[in-house]
């Protein structure tokens, strides 16, 4: 699981450097943003996201999905709330980063969905098979 965790992190933060760069047309800023987004994904994103597997452990389904996206997204406000709420701050960017930091909570949410989907490890084996015989093929 802690694999999968960091790969949906990197994948996550990829996005998210992708995003950024296309919003200021300027590659340097997103790799600026990545530069400080990819920790935050590791140290606070990787256990607010495997604090949402353990509590949703018990529902299946929809109601699973749906339970996992609200932690992720509440686990991403109270990110931005946090230091809001403990310093008394009335915001600036703090409020300006909060919708970014919930898309990011978002698209982490979006990724691991998907890689925990049955399809997605369906196709993996026929990846994984298709691999096996380009590897077995002679010259």
């Amino acid at each position: 699981m802690v694999i999968r965790k960091i790969a949906v992190s990197l994948l996550t933060g990829t996005f998210m450097i992708i995003i950024f760069s296309m919003l200021a047309e300027r590659l340097a800023v997103g790799l600026a943003i990545g530069m400080y987004l990819l920790p935050i994904l590791f140290i606070y994103g990787i256990p607010s996201s495997v604090l949402s597997d353990f509590a949703t452990s018990r529902l299946t389904g929809l109601k699973r999905a749906g339970a996992s996206f609200l932690v992720h997204t509440s686990m991403g406000l109270l990110f931005v709330a946090a230091p809001i709420l403990l310093t008394g701050s009335k915001g600036g960017i703090e409020n300006f980063l909060s919708p970014f930091v919930v898309l990011t909570a978002i698209i982490f949410w979006l990724i691991d969905e998907g890689i925990r989907s049955h399809k997605f490890k369906q196709i993996l084996v026929k990846v994984k098979g298709f691999l096996n015989e380009i590897g077995e093929l002679r010259i």
